[in-house]
C-alpha cells in the first residue's frame, strides 16, 4: 500500500466558511474519495465518478497522490508567519478520515518537523469513522440527515459516541445541513440525534444548504437562523459562498 495521501486540492490561506471558526484564516487541505454519496454534496469532485450528482468526474483528473512530506511542505509554504499562530488547517474531503493512518503520520510530521507545529488542525467528518488517536485535534462532524439519500448505519453509533463524549471537551461539534424541502423533518432528525448521542447542545450548528449566493439568499436561511433561537442550537452561515459564490479552491 502507498505511503501517499491522495489529495483532491490544497489551497490557501483563506477564510474557514462555516462551522464554529467561521471567518479564521486557514488553509485547505481536501483529500480525496468518500464512503458516502450525499445527493446534495458541494463536493462531488472528490468521489462522483459515476455522475450520480449530474456530472461524471474523472478521477485521474481531480485526484493526486503526494507524499506526506511534501503535503506538509506545501501547507507550511501556504501559511504566511505573521498569521500562523491564529491559523487553522482543515482537513476535509471526501471523507478524510477514511485515510486515516496517514493522516496521524501527517499531523506527527507537522507537529515535530515543520515550523507549524503549533498550528490548529479542524477535520471535517461524517462521523461514519472513528476519531484519530491525536488528542490536540478538533472535530466538525456532519452527520448526513434523510435528505442527503444516505441513512445512518446502527453500526456507525459506537463512533459516534465517542465525538460526542468530545463535544462535552470541547473538541467536538456538530454541524447539520439543514435543506428547505425538508426543513421540519430534519430538525425531528437533528433533535432525535443530538439526545440519541447525548452530545453538548452549545456544540450543535444548524446550516442551511446552498451551494450559491442565490441558494443562501432565500427565505429558507432566515428559516434555519430561527430555527436555531427556537431550539438553542447555533446557525452557522457559509462564509466563503457569500464572498465566492460557487468558486473552487478558496
Amino acid at each position: 500500500m502507498s505511503d501517499n495521501l491522495i489529495i483532491s486540492e490544497i489551497f490557501g490561506p483563506t477564510i474557514q466558511g462555516e462551522g464554529p471558526y467561521a471567518g479564521h484564516p486557514s488553509v485547505f487541505l481536501r483529500l480525496g474519495r468518500c464512503n458516502l454519496d450525499c445527493s446534495w454534496c458541494d463536493t462531488p469532485y472528490t468521489w462522483d465518478w459515476k455522475g450520480k450528482n449530474g456530472v461524471a468526474y474523472d478521477p485521474k483528473v481531480e485526484l493526486i497522490e503526494m507524499s506526506i512530506d511534501d503535503v506538509a511542505q506545501t501547507i507550511e509554504e501556504m501559511t504566511p508567519i505573521l498569521a500562523s499562530s491564529n491559523m487553522r488547517l482543515v482537513i476535509t474531503g471526501g471523507e478524510p478520515l477514511i485515510q486515516k493512518q496517514k493522516l496521524e503520520t501527517l499531523i506527527h510530521t507537522l507537529r515535530t518537523t515543520s515550523d507549524l507545529g503549533e498550528i490548529y488542525i479542524d477535520i471535517e467528518t461524517n462521523g461514519t469513522q472513528s476519531p484519530l488517536f491525536a488528542d490536540d485535534v478538533f472535530y466538525c462532524v456532519s452527520p448526513k440527515l434523510s435528505g442527503s439519500g444516505v441513512r445512518w448505519r446502527p453500526s456507525w453509533d459506537k463512533k459516534m459516541k465517542l465525538y460526542a463524549q468530545r463535544s462535552w471537551e470541547g473538541s467536538a461539534a456538530l454541524k447539520f445541513v439543514i435543506t428547505e424541502e425538508r426543513h421540519d423533518h430534519e430538525l425531528g432528525e437533528v433533535e432525535a440525534f443530538v439526545s440519541k448521542f447525548n452530545f453538548f447542545r452549545n456544540m450543535v450548528y444548524l446550516m442551511p444548504e446552498g451551494q450559491t449566493n442565490a441558494e443562501l439568499n432565500s427565505n429558507h436561511v432566515s428559516k434555519v437562523a430561527q430555527s436555531c433561537i427556537d431550539l438553542g442550537y447555533t446557525y452557522s452561515d457559509r462564509l466563503h459562498v457569500r464572498l465566492w459564490d460557487d468558486k473552487r479552491g478558496v
